[in-house]
């Protein structure tokens, strides 16, 4: 009898929308040795990112929160012209409910702290993948 080689599960991709520059090359390091995940890119905004997006619309996209005059609204609807079927895990500076509130009603399907310890961050974005 053969023994049949179990299927690994798919890999989530997973596009990093970081402004700042050593932040987003921190956070791309750290993913892309992720065996779960595959970073297809990283661009400081959503617009320079949706060329990514066009070759992996269903990617979950790690975004920062709203800088100044931003809103999550506002990067949501960015988000869904470049892909409707991405997911947005939101990195919020603090949990607070206002913040957390207002990108669950944008349409963001997670917010992980980032302060929070960085192991978590592979479990926010498989919930992020799944919707959940």
């Amino acid at each position: 009898m053969t023994a049949v080689d179990p299927i690994s599960p798919a890999r989530i991709p997973v596009v990093i929308v970081q402004r700042h520059r050593v932040l987003r090359d921190a956070v791309h390091r750290w993913l892309a040795s992720e065996p779960t995940l595959d970073v297809v890119g990283a661009e400081p905004s959503v617009g320079m990112a949706s060329s990514l997006l066009a070759h992996e619309p269903a990617a979950v996209v790690v975004v920062d929160e709203p800088a100044a005059g931003q809103s999550a609204g506002g990067i949501m609807l960015e988000l869904r012209a470049a892909s409707s079927t991405a997911r947005a895990v939101m990195l919020v500076g603090a949990p607070d409910v206002a913040t957390v509130s207002a990108a669950i009603n944008a349409g963001v399907a997670a917010v992980q702290c980032r302060g929070t310890d960085i192991a978590g961050w592979p479990v926010a974005l498989a919930s992020g993948a799944n919707g959940e």
